[in-house]
């Protein structure tokens, strides 16, 4: 009987996990897991899931379903994992590759930024814009260091972007705020 190795590819936007989620195997047959599979950040990687087992053997990768996600179409394009199967063996490596997740077409930004950009607006709000949605960062701070602006701009920035529904607002404990229109940049960014 061949052992099934059951793998579970989990997206969200700001980071990734191809998880390892059980096996079959026969009744006299052994699988021995000799590593484990870490969550992996939008820029993506490797990592090697070693294992040791006694029958030949194949991946079955499956997606966690969330409602509405927005990595449906692009989940095979997204990772891979070679090989998909092989005979039995000890010490044996699957190399699991997840591919950079951080990129928007000029389009994309261009459209998400029309619809929030006012008449009027200053090139710093649009750069401001620009860096939250590129770096996938929103805090006073950052935002005065990436544009060498005093903490007052800044924070008048963050306020307006606020406003305006594009982050959150402060979070306790000094979180850092929600990005509230990745969702939709995604979206624009697959049409």
């Amino acid at each position: 009987m061949k052992s099934i190795i059951k793998l579970t590819f989990w997206p969200t936007f700001l980071l990734a996990a191809v998880m390892f989620t059980g096996c079959t195997k026969g009744p006299d047959s052994y699988l021995q897991l000799q590593s484990e599979l870490y969550t992996f950040d939008a820029s993506g990687g490797e990592n090697l899931l070693i294992f040791s087992t006694d029958s030949p053997w194949s991946v079955e990768t499956e997606p966690l379903t969330t409602t509405g996600s927005a990595f449906a179409a692009q989940r095979k394009a997204w990772y891979s994992i070679t090989p998909s199967s092989g005979p039995a063996g000890e010490n044996l490596r699957l190399q699991v590759t997840v591919g950079e997740n951080d990129t928007y077409s000029e389009e994309a930004v261009n459209s998400v930024a029309a619809k929030y950009l006012q008449p009027g607006d200053s090139d710093l709000m649009r750069k401001a814009l620009e860096i939250i949605i590129n770096e996938k960062k929103a805090s006073t701070s950052y935002l005065q260091r990436r544009l060498v602006i005093g903490y007052n701009r800044a924070a008048e920035l963050m306020d307006q972007l606020e406003k305006r529904g594009i982050i959150s607002a402060p979070l306790p404990g000094g979180q850092k705020r929600d990005i509230l229109i990745l969702d939709e940049l995604i979206e624009t960014n697959q049409l």
